[in-house]
């Protein structure tokens, strides 16, 4: 995805939140082209990283890693989650839900390949 890179100015105090995180407000300093506009929208409700510094930005300032957020899941562990509660909201048990995991999985393996064009 494309790197978002405009003129801004934090423009209101920094405000904690309960969970020891913080509330920034950047405006722009000038115009917003459409396709800036439509990356912003893109990004919406992301995570990602915001680099601010007061000019003079250079490579080495950057995150060379991927920002995550402590505690989240990863999309396998979400789906992993999600099959359980709905294996047991069934009547499944927990010491069979690998079996049902693997089961489901396989299904969910074949309809991707079955949805291949014709080679």
């Amino acid at each position: 995805m494309k790197t978002l890179l405009v003129k801004a100015q934090l423009t209101s105090s920094p405000n904690r939140l309960k969970d020891g995180s913080v509330t920034l407000k950047f405006s722009t300093l000038e115009e917003i082209s459409n396709e800036d506009f439509a990356t912003m929208d893109e990004y919406w409700k992301q995570n990602g990283w915001l680099a601010f510094k007061l000019n003079d930005i250079k490579e080495q300032d950057l995150p060379k890693e991927n920002a995550t957020v402590e505690g989240e899941l990863t999309p396998s562990q979400y789906l992993r989650r999600n099959l359980y509660a709905k294996h047991i909201a069934v009547g499944g048990k927990k010491e069979d839900f690998p079996t049902y995991y693997n089961k489901v999985m396989a299904g969910f393996a074949k309809s991707v390949q079955d949805s291949f064009p014709e080679r």
